[in-house]
């Protein structure tokens, strides 16, 4: 089945331009997420790193769909743009909440840039195996 079939989308602009609206309402959902998850962990009491779970399956959930709206290649940037919005506005978000926030309070830019690089591997490769599990289903 050839990609407009499978999606429904007539053309490059039309698929260009559900993966741009795609990507920045996975970026919002992620960061309400981030939100949620803080003022959960501050009133619940729970560590704020098992919410980590909850973004890795937005990142594949969010994946799967790009994929199965344009293709894999597509799914990659979607996760990453995820993985981006996390690292950068959902952890600035979280830090001025609380629970995100490092021992100490300081924060270097070599030790921000390390929990970045890892957050967006991190959405990569639940990407690729959301988009690879979407496309075998």
């Amino acid at each position: 089945m050839t990609l407009p079939e499978r999606s429904g989308l007539t053309s490059p602009n039309d698929i260009a331009m559900s993966m741009i609206i795609l990507s920045l309402a996975v970026a919002a959902f992620v960061v309400i997420y981030d939100i949620a998850a803080c003022l959960a962990s501050r009133s619940l009491g729970f560590n704020y790193a098992y919410a980590s779970f909850g973004s890795l399956i937005i990142y594949a959930g969010s994946s799967a769909i790009a994929a199965k709206v344009a293709a894999f290649e597509q799914a990659l940037p979607a996760g990453a743009v995820a993985g981006i919005a996390d690292a950068t506005l959902g952890w600035w978000i979280s830090w001025k909440i609380g629970p995100g926030r490092m021992a100490g309070g300081a924060l270097s830019l070599s030790e921000w840039f390390k929990g970045a690089s890892t957050a967006v591997g991190m959405a990569m490769a639940c990407a690729a195996a959301g988009a690879w599990l979407a496309l075998k289903i």
